[in-house]
């Protein structure tokens, strides 16, 4: 029980941006297969770059759900999870990681991958559907260190990006403010005065 204890390691912060932002992919390939790469590392930076070295061990967790790709009839295949760079496939995560089939639509996926050396330039995730005509959605998708998944939590670029935004949003409302009532003060001042002058 202590050796389980011992080797139980968390992470906790989102290596991947973006991630509030759930995604829905409509698939349409009963033959063959389909990818698709809608997350990144902050600034697509490697997972070396960020610190990651072979050995570590990376935990992806997220919420799935499919259901029918417009009026076309469904074809249950399979996803795999993989690593992608600028100059694309960066390794497999997990083949076969969510098995589509019509008692199989939605659910949590938590995989953990020990990295080797070719997933090291990895800059984000790849989705690769297998003989499947579906849509796919995607959400609350996590990236962590570590070997225990934790609960969704943006990465902490994206808060510092949002609160970014948010200051400059309040800074452009107050200077909009500001002119506006001063523009309101002249016109005021100008009124009165023209009618004291008659």
């Amino acid at each position: 029980v202590t050796s389980k204890i011992n080797s139980i390691t968390v992470g906790s912060v989102n290596r991947l941006v973006g991630t509030a932002t759930p995604y829905s992919f409509n698939i349409d390939k009963a033959s063959g297969f389909e990818t698709r790469d809608p997350y990144f590392t902050p600034n697509k930076q490697t997972l070396s770059e960020l610190g990651f070295k072979i050995g570590d061990q990376l935990t992806i967790s997220f919420n799935w759900e499919i259901s029918k790709n417009g009026s076309k009839n469904m074809v249950y295949g399979d996803c795999d999870l993989e690593y992608v760079a600028d100059n694309g496939f960066k390794g497999a995560i997990k083949r076969s990681v969510i098995v589509f089939s019509e008692s199989n639509t939605k659910g949590r996926v938590e995989v953990t991958h020990t990295l080797e050396e070719v997933n090291l330039s990895a800059k984000g995730l790849r989705f690769r559907f297998d003989d499947s005509v579906l849509t796919f959605n995607v959400s609350d998708i996590k990236m962590e260190k570590g070997n225990k998944a934790t609960s969704w939590s943006p990465a902490p670029e994206d808060v510092s990006n949002d609160i970014s935004t948010a200051k400059s949003e309040a800074i452009s409302t107050a200077a909009s403010d500001a002119t506006t009532k001063a523009n309101n003060a002249k016109s005021e001042a100008i009124s009165t005065a023209a009618s004291d002058a008659t």
